[in-house]
């Protein structure tokens, strides 16, 4: 049961961790938003990649917030705490769309 909570703790994280980063108040820094030589060597580039990226991350972590809430109204607290990382699997996708996006900038 606890795994659960520590679960939606993380995607609540990543969440605000990505908002700064989705309204651009993050200007280029070499410790926080997606830094390639790519992104960093461009204001604009920045923003728009750090923007996208943050969109994606940000409505990654809300489908797996979900797909957790669904995971203990099945399992309840009797089991299903294995499945929790299926959930961070799923970011996988907003990296991979973002490191496209970085591509064709």
């Amino acid at each position: 049961m606890y795994i659960t909570y520590v679960a939606w703790l993380g995607h609540i994280i990543i969440i605000s961790l990505f908002v700064p980063l989705y309204f651009n108040l993050i200007p280029i820094n070499s410790w926080y938003g997606i830094r390639t030589i790519t992104t960093m060597s461009s204001v604009d580039i920045w923003f728009r990649v750090n923007h996208i990226g943050a969109k994606y991350f940000i409505f990654a972590a809300i489908v797996c917030l979900f797909f957790n809430a669904g995971l203990l109204y099945t399992f309840g607290k009797k089991g299903g705490d294995y499945l929790y990382w299926v959930a961070y699997t799923i970011y996988i996708i907003p990296l991979l769309l973002v490191l496209l996006s970085i591509k064709d900038n």
